[in-house]
């Protein structure tokens, strides 16, 4: 679960629009408060990003409308799992990042030259945390499989593993609805 691609900027537990007032003293992302600082779900891009050295800063024009930079968060999301929870890397690697289909249409060229170099140029992730495949990989999966889930005060994206899997037919025989609490409903 995490921000689209194109987002403005937004606090990373709660999803509510950020006006840049409060942020987090570890990393620098925009937050609601303390309370959503200390959230675990803030947990993976706080510590990959705080590990750069000096906390993030968003420039005070970049509200209320869509700031680049937080497309880099559900991709350090998934990232992440790979140090903490091996299920779950393990299932999210399983999930098809249609790289050759990238390759050709462009998505996986822009994925280098963004998203690659966000991560290890101005975040400084090295690859031995991450590797170039892993990360390439992890934003293929995103582009595939992720689900726009319009529960929240500004829509997220968020992976499921079974419904990625349910969608991988090319015939159209079954409908999703999210629930407010993030669960999915799948009508065949």
């Amino acid at each position: 679960l995490g921000p689209q691609a194109v987002t403005i900027p937004l606090c990373l537990v709660c999803y509510k629009p950020a006006d840049g007032k409060y942020t987090c003293p570890k990393c620098g992302w925009p937050m609601c408060n303390a309370t959503c600082v200390k959230n675990p779900i803030h947990e993976a891009e706080c510590n990959l990003t705080a590990s750069r050295g000096n906390p993030l800063q968003m420039p005070s024009n970049c509200y209320n409308k869509p700031y680049p930079i937080y497309e880099v968060v559900t991709i350090l999301r998934s990232l992440y799992l790979k140090q903490t929870s091996a299920a779950k890397w393990k299932k999210l690697r399983e999930l098809e990042s249609h790289e050759e289909a990238r390759k050709k249409n462009g998505r996986f060229d822009k994925d280098v030259a963004t998203m690659l170099r966000v991560i290890r140029e101005f975040l400084k992730i090295p690859e031995s945390v991450f590797t170039t495949q892993e990360i390439l990989d992890v934003c293929g999966v995103l582009t595939v499989n992720a689900h726009e889930l319009p529960v929240t005060p500004v829509p997220v994206q968020a992976l499921y593993a079974n419904i990625s899997l349910l969608e991988h037919s090319c015939i159209n025989n079954a409908s999703k609805h999210f629930e407010g609490d993030f669960r999915v409903v799948v009508r065949a």
